[in-house]
């Protein structure tokens, strides 16, 4: 019944909070001020990491937990973080190589070849530092999002899937299926959700409207489902695990297998 959050590599526990039950399922938002927790109560609770607070608490399951998954994801924020943090330095450092440059071609004014390099250098300059915006304004549009438009999905042995806003703890969307869930997860911008189910099936939802029937059922397992996850960063692909064995990848998009991986 308690979580613990860690920071690696020093493994330094930063946080300890406790759950009003066994905790089943457990999740992080993107900026790293949130986690929900499961409990075998049905609930989930999200806390506030800062102090390990409760903020609210999200009933409607009939039966336990079985995962959750934030939208946007903590990997998308790494990602995003990193990107903008390497083209900032390749920048910083293309211009530093292009201020050496046109000192050398000022010593050297009749030097052909470096005044090609210092000229090079400049060019190298405008290419880093556009690849730098580029990075920049998409780190902050995610930021953006993350802060507005955050999303919780629950799975349950109860067949359902819920949406839930982590800012109000409102529940926007209910999905009931023909299985138990053993897990879930988002497609790269939230309007799917997929699903692995007991029946041995994976499942693509309308992640923003309620639907009787999912967009398409993908099946080659043999076993039930029990785990599946978003191919990043592409986020074009998910890999599903089962008990029977096999990791599988699939195209979202048509649901065609790409590959199967077997493991000892």
């Amino acid at each position: 019944r308690v979580v613990m959050l860690g920071q690696r590599p020093q493994n330094v526990q930063k946080l300890k909070c406790s759950a009003p039950a066994e905790v089943t399922a457990a999740a992080a938002s993107a900026d790293g001020k949130t986690i929900a927790l499961a409990s075998s109560d049905n609930s989930i609770v999200l806390v506030n990491v800062a102090d390990g607070t409760a903020v609210r608490t999200l009933a409607g399951h009939g039966d336990k937990v079985t995962a959750l998954e934030f939208w946007p994801t903590v990997e998308e924020q790494a990602s995003i973080d990193r990107a903008a943090a390497e083209t900032a330095a390749a920048a910083q450092l293309a211009a530093r190589q292009a201020e050496e440059a046109a000192e050398l071609a000022a010593a050297n004014p009749k030097d052909e070849k470096i005044a090609a390099d210092k000229a090079a250098a400049d060019a190298a300059v405008q290419a880093a530092n556009d690849a730098a915006k580029k990075a920049a304004d998409e780190k902050a549009a995610f930021d953006e999002k993350a802060a507005g438009g955050s999303k919780l999905v629950s799975a349950s042995l109860d067949k359902t899937i819920r949406v839930w806003n982590p800012a109000d703890g409102a529940q926007v969307l209910t999905i009931t299926g023909p299985a138990p869930v053993l897990d879930v997860a988002f497609n790269a911008d939230a309007t799917q959700i997929v699903s692995a189910d007991g029946d041995n099936m994976l499942r693509v939802w309308n992640g923003t409207a309620a639907a009787d029937a999912p967009v398409r059922e993908i099946a080659g397992h043999e076993k039930p489902v029990t785990s599946v996850a978003l191919v990043r960063p592409a986020g074009e692909q998910d890999v599903s695990g089962s008990e029977d064995g096999p990791v599988r990848v699939w195209n979202l998009a048509d649901g065609a297998a790409v590959r199967t991986m077997k493991h000892d």
